[in-house]
């Protein structure tokens, strides 16, 4: 992690409470990080915990850009500089792609990352998480996907006659999709609001997103079996796209002698 003092903080994903991991999940959302209506149960019957903010209410739920950390620009360049070079030790041979993954931390837009299987996507963008000191779940793309797998589940609970909402991978500040375009239209489709509006809504109830929330998603040449175009609404919603390239014969000796990689990954934590 790069300890210079500038590191925005990343608030923390939603824990299952009494767990102290994300191995379980909650019963309800009590996860300051999940904005929720006042407490007591809708008209369905569902827990809704007190949070002092609607849910659902967007503007007020403290998603604005103007709730993010505030640096002059002498340490938004020492920052960047900072996160370039410790992201470099991991991935190496593809510093376009490096430069561009920082340029999505320090502007707030998600990532696109196109290239074939192999070439260190997924390094990329564990690189990024660890040295924000930002917690990272990963979705890996298939057609079986279900939209919520990636946003949630309301759940019936007989023992309290209530319905309780499970958050999905989604709800973690940085959130890798594996393989986006593995999955069917109607899948991809449940990232729209998250992305854009920086919630998402179940069964008529919207829950708030922490911010900052990054997504990064990798996905795999069309010309490859078994993958789904993605649609203009989904290519609209990030900011900036990249691709890793093949390393060269330089940069393959170096990771054939452990210099970079999953094994340089592990100083990162």
């Amino acid at each position: 992690m790069v300890d210079n003092g500038l590191v925005p903080s990343f608030p923390a994903a939603p824990m299952p409470p009494g767990t102290g991991g994300p191995a379980g999940a909650p019963s309800i959302v009590t996860d300051p990080g999940i904005q929720a209506g006042p407490g007591g149960t809708d008209a369905k019957g569902s827990t809704v915990p007190g949070s002092g903010i609607g849910a659902g209410d967007a503007e007020s739920s403290g998603y604005a850009p103007d709730h993010a950390p505030r640096l002059d620009l002498d340490e938004t360049i020492a920052f960047a500089h900072a996160l370039q070079r410790e992201i470099a030790r991991v991935v190496i041979g593809t510093p376009e792609a490096v430069s561009i993954a920082v340029l999505a931390v320090l502007s707030g837009a998600h990532l696109l990352i196109e290239d074939v299987p192999g070439v260190g996507k997924t390094v990329l963008a564990k690189a990024l998480a660890s040295v924000l000191g930002a917690r990272l779940q990963r979705i890996q793309g298939h057609p079986d996907l279900l939209p919520s797998d990636v946003t949630g589940v309301s759940i019936y609970n007989p023992g309290n006659t209530t319905w309780e909402f499970r958050p999905g991978p989604i709800f973690s500040p940085i959130l890798l999709v594996d393989e986006l375009n593995r999955t069917p239209p109607r899948t991809q489709s449940a990232l729209l609001e998250a992305m854009e509006e920086g919630q998402v809504t179940v069964d008529g109830e919207s829950w708030q997103l922490p911010y900052p929330h990054l997504v990064i998603a990798t996905q795999n040449p069309l010309s490859q079996l078994g993958t789904y175009p993605l649609v203009e609404s989904q290519l609209d919603r990030f900011g900036l796209a990249t691709t890793m390239g093949y390393p060269d014969a330089t940069t393959e000796v170096a990771l054939a002698l452990h210099y970079g990689g999953q094994g340089a990954l592990q100083s990162l934590a």
